[in-house]
């Protein structure tokens, strides 16, 4: 009699056990304990896998918004790259007005002197010129008063 034979007699005819059927019976538990010994030792190496998926599972869901954040910064990056050379374009155009001031400064440091040395003659010239523009008033009125003269309206 085969294992499944024994296995199904003892199944459908309760309380009917020969010896015969005994010792499939006992073979077929040997078997299953075997099997589910096997089978433990499986789970027992198997759990180690679950724990490191359930971690991958962990790390995957934390990489999502990291990568998300990755995908900001590069962005921002390229913004500032091209803000960078927008300020670079434009220092180099200070630079250029800097230097242009450092000429009109030494133009002006030059020619300093000349104004400082021409600034006593015109004030001469000032004293000289007022009293004149007086005795130049008075000599208009005397010609207006020529006979024949033109006169010229106030």
């Amino acid at each position: 009699m085969s294992i499944k034979d024994g296995l199904a007699d003892l199944l459908t005819t309760p309380g009917r056990v020969t010896i015969a059927g005994f010792t499939e019976v006992r073979d077929v538990e040997r078997q299953m304990r075997s099997t589910l010994s096997k089978f433990g030792r499986y789970l027992d190496a198997f759990s180690p896998l679950v724990d490191r998926a359930q971690q991958l599972g962990e790390l995957i869901d934390r990489l999502g918004p990291a990568l998300d954040d990755l995908h900001a910064l590069t962005e921002t990056a390229s913004r500032i790259a091209v803000s960078a050379d927008s300020i670079a374009s434009s220092a180099a155009g200070i630079e250029v007005s800097a230097k242009g001031i450092d000429q009109s400064a030494a133009l002006i440091a030059t020619h300093s002197e000349t104004i400082g040395d021409a600034l006593p003659t015109v004030e001469r010239l000032t004293n000289i010129i007022t009293p004149l523009e007086s005795t130049v008033d008075r000599l208009g009125r005397l010609v207006d008063r020529i006979p024949g003269g033109k006169k010229t309206s106030a």
